[in-house]
């Protein structure tokens, strides 16, 4: 049960941290936006 949990967690771990790049990436690129204009 615990090993099962746990990669439950991890695979959460991982969805949050592609979802946080995400979010920095495209937050990045809409301040270029902004300079640029």
């Amino acid at each position: 049960l615990h090993t099962h949990l746990f990669s439950q967690f991890r695979y959460l771990l991982k969805i949050i941290g592609m979802g946080l790049s995400f979010i920095q990436f495209w937050s990045l690129d809409h301040t270029l936006d902004i300079l640029n204009t």
